[in-house]
């Protein structure tokens, strides 16, 4: 039985994986989310692949999985996003022809990550040939933190081809004042952003475009503030916290 069980198991494993087509890539997480941090816990997250395809592949991993090895197709970019909770700042990178078999997922690079896997749709043949490596070296280049990077001016400029050092634009930052909040500890989902504690007096903080989620677990709470860089506004909003 044992015997018949791994003989079923080997042909399982070989029909699925063709290496003249795929190879194995290992996707890792060294970072520590701040709420896990903070909590002293692990998040599960959802793992989303584009494989150069209109179709995204997804994989949940169970709190505390930081790595998984994956088979993908040779010879063109793949973006690899892991959203917190299915839905919360991803860490992502991508997995390039000429690029090693293991890549490190951050929360700066799934930033930019995110923005080009949201425009992928129609878009796969331009976003499929980009040099990443490259990329991220122009952009270190020019001394933009991936986090202030207009990444909509990047992303038309990848998608017409007309990639250049004008491609790459600093946007500023948005001091916001927060208040009205609930007492206790406010812990920003982004390494980028700093966490605050609030117990009646305005808070603020300064940050770049976007948004933002902070976590109040003691009161089950979790504030979004929505940044917009180019009209100078902020707009702030008090959800239920997420479970987990």
């Amino acid at each position: 039985m044992r015997k018949l069980l791994s003989l079923l198991l080997f042909l399982f494993v070989s029909c699925s994986y063709n290496p003249l087509r795929e190879r194995p890539v290992s996707l890792v997480i060294k970072e520590k989310h701040p709420w896990e941090t903070e909590w002293n816990t692990y998040l599960p997250n959802l793992l989303v692949i584009t494989e150069g395809s209109d179709e995204l592949t997804k994989i949940h991993l169970e709190g505390g999985q930081r790595k998984i090895t994956v088979n993908l197709p040779y010879g063109k970019t793949i973006y690899v996003a892991c959203y917190p909770l299915g839905q919360f700042a991803p860490y992502g990178s991508a997995i390039t022809p000429t690029g090693t078999n293991m890549v490190n997922l951050t929360q700066k690079e799934g930033n930019l990550v995110r923005t080009l896997i949201d425009i992928r749709q129609g878009h796969e043949g331009a976003l499929s040939v980009v040099d990443y490596p490259r990329l991220l070296s122009s952009i270190e280049s020019s001394d933009i933190d991936l986090y202030d990077l207009d990444k909509i001016k990047l992303s038309t400029d990848i998608l017409n081809g007309e990639i250049g050092n004008d491609s790459f634009v600093k946007l500023g930052r948005l001091k916001v004042t927060v208040s009205a909040l609930p007492s206790g500890r406010w812990v920003a989902e982004s390494l980028n952003d700093e966490s605050f504690w609030y117990s009646g007096e305005a808070v603020s903080v300064t940050l770049s475009g976007g948004l933002h989620c902070y976590l109040c677990k003691e009161q089950s709470l979790l504030l979004k503030i929505f940044v917009d860089i180019a009209n100078g506004q902020s707009y702030q909003s008090v959800h239920q916290g997420p479970l987990w």
